[in-house]
């Protein structure tokens, strides 16, 4: 685009005003805060290779304890159920959370299921409502170009 176009927004724009301004605050309240929690101390830090995921880090042992997920103006908390519970008081300090989802949720797509000794991630519904399927001549080989009509 050139400056000055003008352009017609044909889905929803959520958030779009606020995004920046809100996710500011966010990860620079989130990077600025330190936790105590059974005579632990917890520093924030954004992911590297992620920055939309923050990791508590317990401090004495540079351990990752438990992480943050956001995306738009959701988060996703993980973690031992007492530091978990406790990081969302806090939290709750300092961001408008209602609620939290629990054991059976869905989050950017994939469907969550918590168990004690493992989290099953699916993503059924997203892949059935976001891909299509493409039939495949047999005799197509890897590296050929896909025909025109599959192309869009």
């Amino acid at each position: 685009m050139q400056p000055g176009h003008i352009i017609e927004v044909l889905k929803g724009a959520f958030g779009l005003s606020t995004s920046p301004k809100w996710w500011l605050k966010l990860s620079g309240d989130l990077k600025n805060m330190t936790v105590v929690f059974e005579n632990k101390t917890y520093k924030v830090e954004q992911n590297v290779i992620n920055p939309c995921v923050f990791q508590f880090i317990e401090a004495s042992s540079d351990a990752v304890s438990a992480l943050l997920l956001t995306h738009v103006d959701g988060l996703m908390l993980m973690g031992p159920p007492g530091l978990v519970e406790h990081l969302r008081t806090e939290l709750k300090k300092m961001f408008p959370v209602e609620d939290w989802e629990e054991n059976q949720f869905e989050y950017v797509g994939c469907e969550y299921g918590c168990k004690p000794d493992r989290v099953d991630v699916k993503q059924k519904v997203y892949a059935n409502n976001r891909a299509e399927k493409v039939n495949l001549s047999p005799s197509k080989k890897h590296d050929d170009l896909a025909p025109a009509e599959q192309s869009d």
